[in-house]
């Protein structure tokens, strides 16, 4: 199993969805952007190093959002998603794009599958609904 990290960024009543390239795994797809846990790091310092590399932001990591088990057809991965600050409008670096999307609307953006129950829980944190 392969343990990633997903920011939740928030700004107002919007949270930010990265766009997904179409050469990469699950691409086309939306997602909270991050990325993949490297040994020795904490999942705070992933996040950290993730969101410079991928939205040239620095990040302040708060609290824990939740977490979910996927099984893709060619890996199985742990998405654990944490509200996260950052100092800067992002910049899609690695992704096709960036939206800052109403809360309200996560689940009418075609989500990679593992991002589905993370945007159930942002919804469910920030509306009292799911």
């Amino acid at each position: 199993m392969i343990d990633v990290l997903a920011a939740v960024i928030v700004r107002g009543e919007q949270v930010l969805l990265a766009k997904r390239s179409q050469k990469s795994s699950q691409g086309g797809l939306w997602e909270f952007p991050g990325g993949k846990l490297e040994d020795g790091e904490t999942h705070q310092e992933c996040l950290v190093r993730e969101l410079e590399e991928e939205l040239s932001v620095t990040a302040e990591v708060g609290d824990f959002v939740a977490e979910t088990v996927h099984t893709y057809p060619e890996k199985t991965i742990r998405l654990i998603a944490y509200f996260v600050s950052i100092d800067r409008e992002p910049k899609a670096e690695e992704h096709e794009r960036v939206a800052w999307v109403n809360c309200s609307e996560l689940l009418d953006y075609n989500l990679a599958p593992a991002d589905k129950p993370i945007a159930k829980a942002v919804m469910a944190k920030m509306t009292g609904r799911a």
